[in-house]
C-alpha cells in the first residue's frame, strides 16, 4: 500500500465514523492536541 493509498483509507475511515456518528446524532471531533503539533496543516490537513 503506497502513502496515498494509506492516506486515501485513513480518510474513508474517518468519513465513515462521521456519518455512522451523525446518523446516530452524535458529535465525533477528533482533534489534535496543541502540544502534539508540530507546525502549520499541509494540503491535506495533517500537522
Amino acid at each position: 500500500m503506497t502513502q496515498a493509498q494509506q492516506a486515501a483509507f485513513v480518510h474513508r475511515c474517518y468519513e465513515t465514523a462521521y456519518e455512522k456518528q451523525s446518523r446516530a446524532g452524535k458529535t465525533f471531533l477528533p482533534s489534535v492536541p496543541p502540544e502534539m503539533r508540530t507546525g502549520l496543516t499541509d494540503s491535506r490537513g495533517w500537522f
